[in-house]
C-alpha cells in the first residue's frame, strides 16, 4: 500500500469513526448499523466498540469494558493516528508509514498473530454471550 493510500484510508476511517462517536453522544440511532449483525443475526467481533467509546467519554469504565474492550484500542488510534499523519505531512516525514510497516511485520509472527486471533475470538464469543 502506498503512503498516500494508507494515510487517506486511516484519515477517512478516523473521520467516519469520529462522526459515529459524535452521533452516539447525541443519541442518534446508529445502534444496529452493523451489516454483519444485520445479515447473520449475530454480532461481529467489533460490535459494541462505538458504545464502548461513548462509555469512555462518559467515564463509565465498567460499561466500556462490557460493551467491547476494543474501544480502549480504537479510541486512542482514532485520536493519535490522524495527528501523527498530519505531523508527517507538515514535517515531510514517513514516521506513521514506518510504524504501520513495523506493526504489519510484527503481526506476521506466528507467536503474535495466533494469540491475537484467539483473543479476538474469545472477545467475540463473550460479545455474543452478552447479546451485544
Amino acid at each position: 500500500m502506498t503512503r498516500g493510500k494508507l494515510y487517506s484510508l486511516v484519515l477517512s476511517m478516523a473521520l467516519v469513526g469520529g462522526a459515529f462517536c459524535w452521533g452516539f453522544s447525541l443519541h442518534c440511532p446508529f445502534h444496529g448499523l452493523c451489516v454483519f449483525h444485520a445479515v447473520t443475526g449475530i454480532p461481529c467481533p467489533a460490535c459494541g466498540t462505538m458504545r464502548s467509546i461513548n462509555a469512555i467519554f462518559h467515564a463509565d469504565i465498567a460499561g466500556s469494558m462490557h460493551y467491547n474492550p476494543l474501544g480502549w484500542i480504537v479510541l486512542p488510534a482514532m485520536i493519535l493516528f490522524p495527528l501523527w499523519i498530519i505531523a508527517d505531512y507538515i514535517l515531510k516525514k514517513n514516521y506513521f508509514l514506518a510504524f504501520y510497516l513495523w506493526v504489519e511485520n510484527f503481526l506476521r509472527k506466528k507467536q503474535i498473530y495466533i494469540p491475537a486471533i484467539l483473543l479476538i475470538l474469545a472477545n467475540w464469543i463473550w460479545g455474543i454471550s452478552k447479546g451485544i
